[in-house]
Order: structure tokens, then C-alpha cells, then sequence
């Protein structure tokens, strides 16, 4: 959620740019786009990477010639992102440890299965268990090490130990595991609706 306030609020800032005249306040507005792109690259979210090339694409078709080479600049610096292989080359990021950088290199080099989806799979074998209509606010979290005591994933299988847990990583499947295929109907009623006044 960090990672997707920080794209909003970089977005914001680059669409700042056609308004903002003047190499003062257009220094300040980059200032910020780059601090909060570094602070982007903190959170490790690589779901964020891909929503923000995404915004950056769509942005860029309400922006005159000129601001549209801002625009290829701030998304040359992001798609960096995606290339941790060549990124590493240069100096000063080297010895920094970028979060974003080092999960998407460590998903590159390892065959291993992505967490999320054994917590999935866990989700639905727990709806199973209990039932589609939901198991009540904060019961997935409660049951947790009861849902995953014989998970073989090493990080579910900490987690567990610990006594801890982890969220679904899904909103929707956090609906379904709260307040049931009801509770995600009325949410993507509620969703459906509202875009339909919006456009």
C-alpha cells in the first residue's frame, strides 16, 4: 500500500510538471518525483512496478512533445528497474541495497515458488474447511497457524512457528475469507456500480 500511495503521489507531481512553470518549481517537482521513486524502490513491491510503468504509459498520452520526453525520462529511470542486471553496473548502486532491485533479481535467479500462492491455496482450503460464507472478521488471522501447520513453504512454515501469520496478499480473497462469496458479490456490485457513474 506504500508503494501505491507513492505512485499516486508521483503521479501527481509529473502532472504537476504542465502546470508548474519555471526552472525553480520544475526543479522542485523532479526533486520530489526522484526521492519518491527512490522511496518507491524501498517498499520491494514489484506489483507496484508494474502499476506505475502502466500509470506512466497512460499519463503520457495527456502531455505535450516536450513534456512527453520528461515523461520517457522518468520511465527510462523506472524500466531500470525491471533490468537489475544492468542497474548493478553503474557505481553508486552497487553498494546500495534497493529492496524493489534485490526481490525482482532474487525472483529472476530462483526457481522457488512465489509465497502468495501457497497462502492462496491455503485460503481456499480453509473456505473449504469453514465454508463460502465466511469465516467473521479477523478468524483468518486467529486460525491462521491451525490453516497452515503442515504448509511445506519455508516462509509459511516460519511464520507458523513463530506463532504469527500473514495476510491473503488479495483483497478480494480477504473478502471471501471474512464475509464470504455475499460479502464479494456486494464489493464488486459496489465496484461495478461506481464505475458505471464514473463514466
Amino acid at each position: 500500500y506504500a508503494a501505491f500511495g507513492l505512485i499516486a503521489a508521483i503521479l501527481f507531481l509529473i502532472l504537476k510538471t504542465n502546470q508548474w512553470r519555471g526552472i525553480s518549481r520544475q526543479s522542485l517537482l523532479l526533486s520530489g518525483i526522484l526521492f519518491m521513486l527512490f522511496a518507491f524502490g524501498t517498499t520491494g513491491s514489484r506489483t507496484g512496478v508494474v502499476l506505475l510503468l502502466f500509470c506512466l504509459v497512460a499519463a503520457f498520452f495527456f502531455f505535450s512533445v516536450r513534456r512527453k520526453a520528461f515523461l520517457v525520462l522518468v520511465g527510462f529511470i523506472t524500466l531500470l528497474l525491471l533490468i537489475p542486471q544492468q542497474l548493478e553496473k553503474i557505481p553508486f548502486v552497487q553498494n546500495s541495497r534497493i529492496v524493489v532491485i534485490d526481490r525482482i533479481n532474487h525472483k529472476l535467479e530462483t526457481d522457488s515458488e512465489d509465497v502468495r500462492f501457497a497462502i492462496w491455496r491455503g485460503a481456499f482450503r480453509a473456505l473449504e474447511e469453514r465454508g463460502y460464507a465466511g469465516m467473521g472478521i479477523g478468524q483468518f488471522k486467529a486460525n491462521f497457524t491451525h490453516f497452515y501447520n503442515e504448509e511445506t513453504n519455508l516462509q509459511l512454515l516460519n511464520t507458523v512457528n513463530w506463532g504469527y501469520f500473514l495476510s491473503t496478499h488479495n483483497d478480494y480473497i480477504a473478502l471471501l475469507t471474512d464475509y464470504g462469496i455475499p460479502g464479494l458479490l456486494f464489493y464488486l456490485a459496489f465496484l461495478a456500480l461506481t464505475f458505471r457513474k464514473l463514466l
